[in-house]
């Protein structure tokens, strides 16, 4: 089991430790909650779209059985 101070002393300690590492970490954890976020957004667009074409159907049924009704 390594401690903080003997991985701080190699060679992989200094990138883990070092200042920049920190911002490519924040960058990756950046992106990874924006993918997240993507992927939830795209499918909350598919329900609604989904929700949309119901709807649609659901009137133009409405429609076509007012249009029969009028023709009689």
């Amino acid at each position: 089991m390594y401690t903080a101070s003997a991985i701080s002393n190699t060679y992989v300690g200094d990138i883990l430790f070092s200042p920049f590492s920190y911002v490519i970490i924040l960058i990756i954890i950046i992106g990874i909650i924006s993918l997240f976020v993507f992927i939830v957004k795209s499918g909350r667009r598919q329900k609604q779209q989904k929700r949309q074409k119901r709807q649609l159907q659901r009137i133009e049924e409405k429609l076509d059985t007012l249009l029969l009704e009028e023709e009689r």
